[in-house]
């Protein structure tokens, strides 16, 4: 599910009208109406706002995952030596933590 369904799915299963919503956030129902079209795509304040109000995740928001909560993987950003991994391998155990999380819910 990309950005656009997923937002207008979490607006009306909390059963907010898209003028409700844009208020709260402080925009336009406009703009909330182009991103729930796909029109146009929020910056990553509107996205962390957004995540915030629904309290779900920023992945969540943008399709990148199904669980609505980011486990909490800062657990290992402590780990000796994480700190030296490459991006890539961070976020391959990040990404690990996330499907293991799901696989245990």
């Amino acid at each position: 599910m990309n950005f656009a369904k997923r937002l207008k799915s979490l607006r009306e299963e909390n059963n907010i009208k898209q003028v409700e919503l844009a208020k709260s956030l402080k925009m336009t129902s406009a703009t909330l109406s182009q991103y729930e079209k796909g029109i146009r795509e929020p910056n990553n304040e509107t996205l962390i706002k957004l995540a915030e109000y629904f309290d779900v995740s920023v992945d969540y928001l943008l399709g990148r995952t199904l669980s609505r909560k980011q486990p909490d993987t800062l657990a290992f950003h402590s780990v000796p030596g994480y700190e030296k991994l490459s991006n890539e391998d961070k976020q391959y155990i990040d990404d690990l933590i996330t499907r293991l999380s799901k696989k245990n819910d």
